[in-house]
């Protein structure tokens, strides 16, 4: 008889999926994320998904759940659970925490288990669109919450109410646009066209800078490094397709979304309705046509949207200095870790363990050390840090086995959120955790699938 994964049906497969889908969607549809009943959510969908992974495909979510990227995740939750017994902070926050990393650690290995890349990304695309379009109606409505007015315009904040978390979305999501362009015929590539514009266009009128050249790495990626079923130049332009359609909507739009003329926004949703239907002409040139030109063509089109957005802020007077006031935070940050520096001060302790220091260095101290390793080190001392340096080495090894795969098109996803959290703070934003998370399942799932092919005329152990 075979295993009992392999005789599970497909049915249980589109269930995890489901599951899946609905973590994500309640974590970010619940304030981002950033509310304990929001967090509590995730840690009790995603114990729903391991005990329906463990039941129908127990082999392969075992795997997944003894992946690098797996096991340190469950060892900072245990080191942060650890922590409430020294904590300057509260207790129970180190400890509700900590079930938010383990839950992340069940989440990469179910996803893992699924081993269904093209599903995960339309999840991740699915999810990024809707809070995308949630995002730009409360900018143009004026709807707080799902909107932000900064710097004397609305940005789109969607349901993160954070505009640097929605571009960030945007940006772990626009690769899958790009695959859906490539990967598909029809009506669907056209839809991946529209949702690619649309994401793009979001990332470019947030405000973040940061998000900006994230996303336009996240294209770059995908334009230089063919996708599965990407046949001649056609993903590249595809990447630069939508890079180009971002920007121009962004410049019709000028930056005052909300308060655009009619014409304005006309003018916008014209550059929405030709990218859509330019596509199939441009698919059919370009898998016939070289990469070279295109991906240059993505490079100066992000270049100069990154270099826009930062004359943007210099101009609406919104950019005290280069790096927004990090530096001191790091400071305090350093100063802060260096009194603990062998245990930390605690899981989720650094707004209180950091506070003297960073008032020595500005007037309103913050929740987050705007930098994942320092805080990591002020938290939870150098085992932490160590931790947290080892997963973002298991992460870019997992891209990097992952990159002939067509589990490639999450790669981009997996490392901009790493990257964003260098400089900000969406580790803290379960939200966008959980979509980290199911994309770097999706990797290791890929890698698994790779590692585990038994080759031809090998006599079969499970028949």
């Amino acid at each position: 008889m075979s295993g009992v994964s392999e005789s599970t049906p497909r049915s249980s497969k589109r269930t995890i999926l489901l599951v899946l889908t609905l973590t994500a969607a309640t974590a970010v549809a619940w304030r981002g994320g950033y509310t304990q009943a929001g967090r509590g959510a995730v840690v009790l969908l995603a114990g729903v998904a391991l005990g329906l992974a463990l039941r129908t495909r127990p082999i392969e979510t075992a795997a997944g759940l003894r992946s690098p990227c797996s096991l340190l995740l469950v060892a900072l939750a245990a080191l942060g659970a650890l922590s409430a017994a020294w904590t300057v902070a509260e207790p129970s926050d180190a400890l509700r925490w900590a079930l938010v990393l383990a839950a992340l650690a069940v989440i990469v290995g179910v996803a893992a288990a699924v081993r269904a890349p093209a599903e995960i990304a339309l999840i991740l695309l699915l999810i990024a669109v809707t809070a995308a379009a949630s995002g730009v109606v409360g900018a143009i409505g004026h709807y707080n919450r799902i909107a932000l007015f900064a710097c004397g315009s609305w940005r789109p904040a969607g349901p993160f109410e954070y505009p640097p978390a929605l571009a960030l979305t945007c940006a772990m999501a626009l690769p899958c646009a790009v695959g859906a362009m490539v990967q598909t015929r029809g009506w669907r590539a056209q839809a991946g066209a529209g949702a690619g514009w649309l994401l793009a266009t979001t990332a470019a009128v947030a405000g973040s800078r940061l998000e900006v050249a994230l996303a336009a790495l996240a294209l770059l990626a995908v334009a230089a490094f063919p996708l599965a079923g990407d046949r001649g130049g056609a993903g590249a332009i595809a990447a630069a397709l939508i890079a180009g359609g971002g920007a121009a909507t962004a410049l019709c739009l000028g930056g005052d979304l909300g308060d655009d003329p009619a014409l304005a926004l006309t003018a916008a949703g014209a550059v929405g309705v030709a990218v859509v239907g330019v596509w199939p002409l441009l698919r059919r040139y370009g898998e016939r046509a070289g990469r070279g030109r295109w991906i240059a063509a993505v490079v100066v089109i992000g270049a100069a949207a990154a270099a826009a957005s930062t004359a943007s802020e210099r101009a609406s007077g919104c950019e005290a200095e280069f790096a927004h006031g990090r530096t001191g935070i790091w400071a305090a940050a350093w100063a802060t870790a260096e009194q603990r520096p062998l245990i930390g001060h605690g899981l989720e302790s650094f707004a209180r363990a950091s506070r003297s220091q960073q008032l020595r260095r500005r007037p309103v101290p913050v929740q987050y050390a705007h930098n994942l390793p320092l805080e990591a080190w002020v938290e939870l001392g150098v085992p932490g840090v160590l931790l947290i340096l080892g997963l973002y080495g298991a992460v870019g090894v997992a891209v990097v086995r992952a990159r002939r795969s067509e589990a490639f098109v999450l790669a981009p996803a997996a490392v901009a959120f790493l990257v964003a959290n260098l400089l900000d703070w969406p580790w803290h934003l379960a939200g966008s955790a959980v979509l980290w998370a199911i994309a770097v399942g999706g990797l290791v799932g890929a890698e698994s699938s790779m590692t585990q092919r038994v080759p031809r005329g090998t006599p079969s152990t499970t028949g």
